[in-house]
């Protein structure tokens, strides 16, 4: 099997972020909004290593942190044997490959009970699943995943380009890679074709308009305060960063003080 490095790679990261957060959402962190703990982060890590088959390419992956060294600090024996005792990131990729499962089954009721767990989840899973799901359709392989823990029942997902393209368009039109916020704050440049500056007093945000109605966009003076219903969703870019995506849905004189400060990158 031959494929792009750039494919393996936008792979690879995909894979990773969507650990990522679903080991942030098992830790209770599901908004879209500000940067994750770094102990989130570093709890996740996972190290790669690669061997060819015949007709494919199995990538090892596992938790780059040592097991003992988050389920027993210090070299202190755990205090129970539950299952919240894992180190996070074998929970994280249990419960990714068991959604992917559910989700590659592809009838209503699988993409029903995918919905339910992503809405439990929040939005920065259904995001990085999204990602994930646009990577596989676009470089146009199967992802087979196997995650194996000692003692443990194997959890086994296969999702192919297909699999995948409805996957994507489940996760996108029930809006289930983002939230909706109002947002408060003072209009600094207004357009009816380009986004709108939007001046929370911390930072600025730009809207997305495209979404609004016509008599939206000529209804607004410069330097007023107003209240927007916004869509705020997480969008990878080619070089890799995440970044925030504002959706401007309805705009209303301003009812409350400033929102506060909202992080723009990941």
């Amino acid at each position: 099997l031959r494929a792009d490095l750039d494919d393996i790679g936008l792979l690879s990261s995909a894979w990773q972020r969507a650990v990522t957060a679903t080991g942030a959402a098992l830790e209770n962190l599901k908004a879209v909004q500000g940067k994750l703990p770094a102990d989130v982060i570093a709890r996740t890590r996972l190290v790669l290593t690669a061997s060819p088959l015949p007709g494919s390419i199995v990538f090892l992956v596992e938790p780059k942190s040592p097991a003992l060294a988050e389920v027993e600090p210090d070299g202190q024996p755990p205090l129970s044997e539950s299952l919240e005792d894992r180190p996070l990131a074998d929970r994280a990729s249990e419960a990714l490959v068991e959604l992917l499962a559910t989700a590659a089954e592809g009838d209503p009721q699988a993409m029903d009970a995918v919905a339910g767990q992503l809405l439990d989840l929040g939005p920065r899973v259904g995001s990085a699943l999204g990602n994930l799901v646009r990577v596989i359709q676009a470089s146009d392989m199967t992802l087979d995943a196997t995650w194996q823990e000692p003692s443990s029942r194997t959890r086994r997902a296969s999702v192919t380009p297909t699999h995948a393209r409805f996957i994507g368009q489940v996760v996108e039109g029930r809006g289930l890679d983002a939230v909706t916020e109002t947002l408060t704050g003072t209009l600094r440049t207004i357009s009816d074709s380009q986004r709108w500056l939007l001046d929370l007093g911390e930072q600025a945000v730009r809207l997305d308009i495209s979404e609004l109605n016509a008599s939206e966009l000529t209804r607004w003076n410069l330097h007023q305060i107003v209240d927007v219903d916004t869509r705020i969703s997480l969008q990878e870019r080619a070089d890799g960063r995440v970044v925030r995506h504002y959706a401007a849905l309805a705009v209303r004189e301003a009812s409350g003080p400033l929102s506060l400060f909202v992080e723009s990158e990941e």
